[in-house]
């Protein structure tokens, strides 16, 4: 029998929230998925929206059924201490494509800072989790945060790569810091192929700068590429769901400039300010 709606949702999140967690539990999943969502969508605040979810058995359902700028909220929060990587494993692929999408470029430049932080959560999810949300990141991205932090020191690069003769662990590849040597690790358990197309875009860059740079040219335009797919799938979205909202108030809801790490432990926050102050020093 089909259940009614509930008079009112915004009562019954206080009422979850306030309750013991097993019996919220319990409540929580006695409701349609339905009503579950207008629960969740009925409480603003993002911290207790989250607490919401997780009061699902498996969340995943929930996730993808609510809208990825909610989402977003949630994942603001925790962005950089590697808590978010466990929201981020219940996006669907598309949601996961509009998030990047979103969050990735700010006043029409790649935001490196973001796509530091993103990949660092990337690197903490499940691998196979991972193949999945990485083959929705255009891999052009990916090697130009870190074709300066990776060096594969053989003449005979290309060839290495093509044959497959490299692995992270191989000895001809230098990392600049740990943590890039995890994110590329992360990638290669995840998925091998899309491993090799991250060092052949890398080469590949490096070649091409290198070109222009001797013959006076300026830099290259492939990310003005990629870019422009971007756009046309932002701007594909919106006229499919009937949006009229421009990024600039996207953000005025969602302040990536200003992650809101709100009852983080310190740990969080050390962790959170290191990947920061590496990416400092890579600029500097």
């Amino acid at each position: 029998m089909t259940q009614n709606k509930l008079v009112d949702s915004s009562q019954e999140a206080e009422k979850l929230l306030a309750m013991p967690t097993q019996a919220a539990e319990a409540l929580f999943q006695s409701y349609s998925t339905g009503q579950q969502l207008e629960i969740i969508s009925s409480t603003r605040n993002a911290r207790d929206r989250e607490e919401l979810y997780y009061l699902a058995e498996d969340c995943t359902e929930l996730v993808q059924n609510s809208p990825t700028q909610d989402v977003l909220q949630i994942l603001d929060r925790t962005i950089g201490t590697g808590l978010a990587s466990i929201m981020l494993q219940c996006l669907s692929p598309e949601q996961f494509e509009e998030l990047m999408d979103l969050t990735l470029w700010r006043n029409g430049k790649l935001d490196d800072k973001s796509l530091n932080l993103w990949l660092y959560e990337l690197s903490e999810c499940d691998r196979d989790e991972l193949g999945y949300l990485l083959a929705r990141v255009d891999v052009r991205l990916i090697a130009n945060m870190l074709h300066d932090r990776v060096n594969v020191k053989t003449s005979y690069k290309a060839l290495f790569i093509e044959a497959g003769l490299i692995d992270p662990t191989s000895k001809e590849i230098v990392y600049a810091d740990e943590r890039t040597r995890d994110i590329v690790t992360a990638i290669w358990e995840a998925d091998e192929d899309l491993f090799t197309s991250l060092l052949n875009e890398i080469f590949t860059l490096e070649a091409r700068t290198a070109d222009r740079e001797k013959l006076g040219l300026e830099p290259d335009r492939v990310l003005d590429q990629v870019k422009e797919q971007r756009d046309e799938r932002v701007q594909a979205r919106d006229t499919a769901a009937g949006i009229h909202i421009t990024e600039e108030e996207v953000f005025e809801k969602v302040d990536l400039d200003n992650l809101n790490l709100e009852g983080g432990n310190s740990d969080e926050t050390s962790e959170k300010s290191k990947i920061e102050d590496d990416e400092e020093q890579k600029n500097t």
